[in-house]
């Protein structure tokens, strides 16, 4: 049994997934553990990535021209695609961070399915992801919980400065669409299908609740976003106030890392 720990950060785009990606990563290897990180999807490296591409860019059509599956597939070969780096890169460090990972999956996509059919299509990629293609469940799965005119603006200044494609993909053309994302990430969260979640109020609107994940993997509440002294401007809350709120969540994990890999095998 592998000792690493593997946390997914998640959110619509815009959130602050990257950033909070290098800030916990750098603030584990300062902490002593040897930490490293992957973004999915893995663009010019797979050859789902290579059709996901022509997706985003509208060459297959709008959003509905291209059925709710079968973009789900295509997300999920560029995982198992990657699957063998995953597993080299947790068989190598104390801590992997992946930034986007099943969950965005479940979102984006159980967004397009109507409401009476969606948590069924949720449990379905939820199963095909992690038990036929083997994905391994995430530790901790945090949940950048922003408002999609906040994170249009960030998209919008990222691609003022060169950071971002020069025009919006197919997702962030519709900021009706990233709205219903936002909700279906909130309504994965309510099925209880990943043990360990965590939602991290990265806007300062008071739209999600940060929190400690319990031995149990229950989310204890940590009090509601804007009680513990941030302000939030145009940008939303500063990112360092958001990484703070995160490692409250992680430090829990990575402390039992720390107690099994001194144990020894005798004692993991």
């Amino acid at each position: 049994m592998s000792s690493s720990v593997l946390i997914a950060f998640e959110g619509i785009d815009g959130a602050g997934k990257r950033t909070q990606t290098r800030r916990l990563e750098e603030r584990a290897a300062a902490a002593g553990l040897k930490a490293a990180s992957v973004s999915f999807p893995r663009y010019r490296q797979t050859l789902a990535a290579a059709a996901i591409e022509d997706y985003l860019s509208g060459s297959l059509g709008d959003i509905a021209s291209v059925p709710p599956r079968f973009a789900a597939a295509m997300y999920a070969l560029d995982r198992y695609e990657s699957l063998e780096h995953l597993r080299r890169l947790l068989a190598g460090h104390d801590l992997v961070v992946v930034d986007r990972y099943v969950a965005s999956n479940l979102a984006y996509q159980g967004a397009r399915i109507p409401e009476a059919r969606r948590e069924d299509f949720i449990r379905w990629l939820f199963a095909l992801e992690h038990r036929v293609l083997g994905l391994p469940l995430p530790d901790l799965t945090i949940f950048l919980d922003v408002p999609v005119d906040l994170a249009a603006r960030r998209i919008g200044r990222r691609r003022e400065g060169g950071e971002a494609a020069v025009s919006a993909d197919i997702y962030e053309q519709s900021q009706a669409y990233l709205e219903q994302c936002r909700e279906t990430y909130r309504f994965v969260a309510r099925l209880g299908l990943y043990r360990r979640w965590v939602t991290v109020d990265g806007g300062g609107d008071g739209g999600g609740e940060s929190g400690r994940p319990r031995a149990g993997g229950d989310l204890a509440g940590a009090g509601r976003p804007g009680q513990t002294g941030e302000s939030a401007g145009d940008e939303g809350l500063d990112p360092d106030a958001v990484a703070a709120r995160i490692w409250t969540a992680v430090e829990g994990l990575l402390q039992e890392l720390q107690e099994r890999k001194r144990s020894g095998p005798a004692g993991a």
